[in-house]
């Protein structure tokens, strides 16, 4: 039972120093946290806890850390923080990220300054536009345009524009869109090809009855089949642009469009000999951006006014009923010898052909339908 009684009176009394270390060392530390001292700012004595950083102690005292602004010719601010930095010495060196004070530390602090922006000038080019005027489903290029020119004088460093003046206007590409002459004339096209073995069997049926049309083809579909499109022209039939992916040019940039015009193009140059002069734009979408871009290529643009719905004509008697009630003098007929199975349109065709006949028409060229 003694026994006991030391051992116990021993861990008391080291619990007892265990406790009193820990309460030294907690004071200690809050002393520490508390413990002020004596650093120089600029020459004036400030009081800061031993802990303090230095840029903590000059926000507080507010100093300002950020740099000055940037002003333009009459003192307004047009950058927020764009001028010089504020420059902070410690002990005659450039302070340092996240610096602990000691003892009567000194502190230099030179506030950051505005500064005013330089100026320059250049001259800019001003886009010309497009206008596209009258109605109709052919549309030719009246007069190209031209771009005009700005002088701008700038801010080097905040690019604000502070005068600017015109040199030259610009002057605007004129689209002209006609109707067809009220005569009982038509235009047969046809889109999407060259694809075998439809467009053959509609080239044969034409060349039997002796009726032209034009054939808008795609550059993609040359490229598989170009001795079929050489044929087509030897023939005697028009060749125009359909692009070379049928892609929705008024949803393109400038560069996209270019290149869909001008790869088409070479692809029906090198394969026909002959430079085409007629464009259809895809699904017929035509924008300010895509006339002015086929007016580059000297294009005539021709839409359609009678749609066969031939693409998705379950049999022919469905092509017959969407093209009859709309034939009227100047139609354009669209139809097509390539993108899918088109049996159907070859099948309708001559029976198209013989009704426009006997009904006064007479099928000519998108050239001869437009007076060109």
């Amino acid at each position: 039972m003694s026994d006991f009684n030391i051992n116990k009176d021993r861990w008391d009394s080291r619990s007892l120093l265990l406790i009193g270390i820990i309460y030294l060392l907690a004071q200690s530390f809050i002393y520490s946290r508390t413990l002020k001292m004596p650093i120089i700012i600029n020459n004036k004595t400030i009081i800061v806890s031993s802990s303090a950083q230095a840029r903590t102690v000059l926000s507080a005292h507010g100093y300002r850390l950020t740099p000055g602004d940037l002003l333009d010719s009459h003192g307004k601010i047009v950058l927020k923080g764009g001028g010089r930095p504020p420059m902070i010495y410690l002990n005659n060196q450039p302070l340092q990220a996240a610096t602990t004070l000691k003892r009567d530390d000194k502190i230099r602090y030179l506030p950051g300054k505005n500064i005013k922006d330089k100026f320059a000038s250049r001259v800019v080019a001003i886009p010309f536009r497009t206008k596209i005027i009258g109605r109709g489903d052919y549309s030719s290029l009246r007069r190209f345009g031209a771009g005009g020119k700005r002088e701008e004088v700038f801010g080097e460093k905040s690019g604000k524009i502070i005068f600017s003046k015109i040199i030259s206007y610009p002057e605007p590409t004129i689209i002209k869109r006609l109707k067809t002459a009220p005569t009982k004339k038509v235009a047969l096209t046809f889109d999407d090809g060259p694809e075998p073995p439809y467009t053959e069997q509609i080239i044969n049926i034409l060349k039997e009855r002796r009726a032209p049309a034009t054939f808008f083809v795609l550059g993609r579909q040359v490229r598989k089949y170009p001795e079929i499109l050489a044929a087509t022209a030897a023939d005697g039939f028009v060749i125009g642009s359909h692009t070379v992916d049928h892609a929705r040019l008024d949803l393109m940039d400038t560069h996209s469009i270019d290149l869909e015009l001008d790869i088409s193009r070479q692809l029906i140059t090198q394969n026909t000999k002959i430079v085409p002069t007629w464009f259809r734009p895809p699904y017929g979408e035509l924008n300010d951006l895509v006339a002015t871009e086929a007016a580059k290529y000297n294009y005539k643009i021709a839409l359609w006014n009678v749609d066969s719905l031939d693409w998705k004509a379950p049999d022919p008697e469905f092509i017959w009923q969407q093209l009859v009630p709309e034939i009227k003098p100047g139609a354009i007929i669209l139809m097509h010898d390539g993108g899918g199975d088109r049996h159907n349109t070859v099948a309708i065709l001559p029976r198209l052909i013989s009704y426009l006949r006997e009904n006064g028409y007479e099928i000519v060229s998108l050239d001869e339908l437009y007076g060109k």
